[in-house]
């Protein structure tokens, strides 16, 4: 704020010494950069948002893909860990079968020693 006083009051007192034509030129002058300054700005703006929007999509593609490669592992993953539960399983059926076929053998062996 107190720069923008300074800046005003600096610009009445040259104003006073100017003719007519003078702020005129000034005044178009001050104008033209304005415009370009805009321009420029502008400018920059879009390349930034296109930038943005560039890296934005990068970043999407690259999440995507690596999200892809994670649900495909994970998938390979279930898959293993079911696999070996289904083998486990089959080792302890057999293990259970071979388990109950030795105690029904060692009781008919109890059994038929008992008998005689």
């Amino acid at each position: 704020d107190k720069e923008l006083r300074e800046f005003d009051e600096k610009m009445k007192e040259l104003q006073a010494g100017f003719s007519q034509s003078e702020k005129q030129r000034i005044l178009m002058e001050i104008s033209s950069v304005s415009n370009e300054l805009s321009a420029k700005i502008d400018q920059k703006e879009l390349k930034l948002r296109n930038d943005t929007v560039d890296k934005l999509t990068v970043i999407e593609s690259t999440l995507s893909e690596e999200y892809e490669r994670g649900a495909s592992r994970e998938k390979a993953l279930v898959e293993k860990v079911e696999s070996q539960l289904k083998e486990m399983r089959m080792y302890s059926d057999e293990n259970n079968n071979s388990l109950k076929q030795v105690v029904d053998k060692h009781e008919i062996q109890s059994r038929e020693r008992i008998n005689e």
